[in-house]
Parts: C-alpha cells; structure tokens; sequence
C-alpha cells in the first residue's frame, strides 16, 4: 500500500510504442506503470527448482489428469471420490500461459527468474505515485505510539479497511430500495436504471 498504485490517465499502447518498451528497464518507482497481456513459456529446465513453488499462478479447474499420483492416491482416500469440485481454484503450476495478464513488476521478476515471453498481445499504461503512503505511515505510527489496546487496533484497522475497500468489485454490488408510499414508488420507478421490481 505504501508502494506507487495507478491513479489515472489509463491508455493502450499502439504496436509502435509496445515494440519499443523495454521491460528489463521500467524503474519500480517511476511515474508511468503498467499492465502486461502475455504469453508465457515456462521453461523445462525450470521444472525441477521451481516445482515447489511455481511463479505466475491463474485460475484454474483442476482436472483428475493433472493431479500426481500421489495426489490422485490422497484424494480416493480421505474423500472417497474419483473426481474434484468444478470450482475454479486459484493454482500455481509450470505450464505455458496464455494471454495471462500481469503487473509490469511481477513481469520482471518473472523474467529474471527465467520464464520467456513469447508474446505481448497489449500493454495497458497508467500514471502511479505512492498516493497512499502518507496515510499508512501515519496510522503506522500512530499505532506504534498507542498508549492503549483499543487505539493500536483502531490504527490497524484503518489501513486494513482501506486494502479491503481496494479490492472491492463495486460491479457485485446491488441497491435495493424499500418504498413505502406510492410517491416514493413512482419516484423509484421512473429512473432508467431500474432493473427488478417486486411487490412484498
């Protein structure tokens, strides 16, 4: 949170501008970020030293055939079935990615630790700044001076609610209106943005 994060001025970049970039060069702390759409070749070689912990995870349905042995073995035997959930897990694993979409620092280290780009399909560009490090430093501190249990967990949850509302998807989310007049009713349902009314 104390890092910079994007604040605006959001633009595509043209064929031109992708070949010319760099990413070996972009600064972590400059005044332009970005957002990479990749292909990713996870190299053989790779394999044995990144297995316990592969880089660039997605979401993923996981099929029986991709499980080991082993993991096969776990599975008829604490739960009884053959077959998994149809739930998308969050998986980290070696195989090539495609159009995997990637922050311009995660994309360095994942080039430095030896993963191979084997193409940019586009790259998304933003303007960033450690717009909120003041406010964490300050609540930092502030906690770290709190004389009383109930200020060090009030300066906790300050910067706690500001990372939870970040990760918010607002597009989730649904207003519901409770009319009890007619006027009110009226007033509700003239707007465009009515999707559902339902009498109760």
């Amino acid at each position: 949170m104390s890092q910079c994060l994007p604040y605006g001025h959001f633009n595509w970049l043209t064929e031109e501008e992708k070949i010319k970039l760099d990413i070996t060069k972009l600064k972590a702390d400059g005044s332009d970020g970005y957002i990479f759409e990749v292909d990713l070749e996870y190299p053989t070689s790779l394999h044995s030293s990144h297995s316990d912990f592969p880089l660039a995870p997605e979401r993923k349905h996981i099929q029986v055939e991709h499980l080991s042995p082993y993991s096969k073995e776990l599975l008829q035997n604490l739960t009884g079935k053959q077959c998994l959930t149809k739930i998308e897990k969050l998986v980290p694993n070696l195989y090539d990615k495609e159009k995997y979409i990637v922050h311009y620092r995660n994309l360095q280290l994942y080039v430095e630790l030896g993963l191979k780009i084997k193409k940019i399909h586009r790259v998304l560009k933003f303007k960033q700044c450690p717009w909120l490090k003041k406010y964490i430093d300050f609540n930092t501190e502030k906690r770290k001076n709190a004389k009383n249990e109930f200020e060090k967990c009030l300066y906790k949850l300050m910067n706690n609610s500001i990372f939870g509302r970040t990760l918010l998807n607002t597009r989730k989310h649904k207003d519901v209106k409770l009319c009890h007049t007619e006027e009110k009713l009226n007033k509700e349902t003239a707007k465009t943005i009515l999707r559902i009314l339902q009498n109760i």
